[in-house]
C-alpha cells in the first residue's frame, strides 16, 4: 500500500485512517458495504477507506510474496534438517585397524 501523496508505502498514521471506518461502532456495519460498493465502481478498485487515506494497494513485495518466501524458506530448512538426520541414523563405518 502507498500512499498516493508521496508516492512511498503507507505510513502508520495513513494505515489507521484507511482502516478508520472499520474502527468506529456502528459505522463498520455500514462500512461492509460502503466499501464493497466502492471497490466495484472504482475504477482503480480503490475501497472508501483508500480514498479517505489517500492510499493505493499496489502490487509488489506484498504479503502474498512474502508468505511465498517464508513458505519456500520452511521447505528448505525441513529438507536440509531431513538430509542432517538421514545422515546421523546410519550406522557409522568401522574402520579396520588391524590392517
Amino acid at each position: 500500500m502507498i500512499s498516493l501523496e508521496s508516492g512511498r508505502p503507507c505510513s502508520l498514521a495513513g494505515s489507521v485512517g484507511r482502516n478508520l471506518l472499520f474502527l468506529l461502532p456502528g459505522a463498520n456495519v455500514v462500512a461492509i458495504f460502503l466499501e464493497a460498493r466502492t471497490v466495484v465502481r472504482d475504477p482503480q478498485g480503490q475501497r472508501l477507506g483508500d480514498r479517505l487515506a489517500q492510499t493505493q494497494v499496489v502490487d509488489g513485495l506484498g504479503a502474498k510474496d512474502f508468505v511465498k518466501s517464508l513458505q519456500d524458506w520452511f521447505i528448505d530448512l525441513v529438507a536440509e534438517f531431513d538430509r542432517d538426520l538421514g545422515r546421523r541414523g546410519r550406522a557409522p563405518e568401522r574402520i579396520d585397524r588391524a590392517a
